[in-house]
């Protein structure tokens, strides 16, 4: 459940799907609307390497330890988090890009 979780949310930030309340930004003008994205994208960044550095390294001090009923190592619950977050960083950074240079992203067409 949890490693799905995670690969649905870099699933959704490659494709920029995310939901977010728009009502203000729909009233702005697209040079702002466009700072706004970037700038979010920058922001996801900022808050998405601490929890990457520092979700990776605690799940390497859960190697040691076992779960009782499964018999896997711990850190097999607490990887979906390192790894899905770097997931999202890198598609972050295509994003970023692709706005920086005036191309927005295609729509998802999951389920079309």
């Amino acid at each position: 459940m949890i490693w799905a979780a995670f690969w649905g949310a870099a699933a959704l930030q490659r494709v920029d799907d995310h939901i977010r309340m728009s009502a203000v930004y729909d009233l702005m003008p697209s040079a702002l609307q466009k700072a706004v994205r970037v700038l979010g994208d920058l922001v996801v960044l900022l808050i998405l390497t601490p929890i990457v550095v520092l979700g990776w390294q605690t799940a390497r001090n859960l190697d040691v330890m076992n779960s009782i009923s499964l018999g896997l190592p711990l850190s097999t619950f607490a990887y979906p988090v390192p790894i899905g977050g770097a997931l999202m960083m890198v598609h972050t950074v295509g994003l970023l890009i692709g706005r920086l240079l005036g191309r927005e992203p295609r729509p998802a067409g999951f389920g079309v």
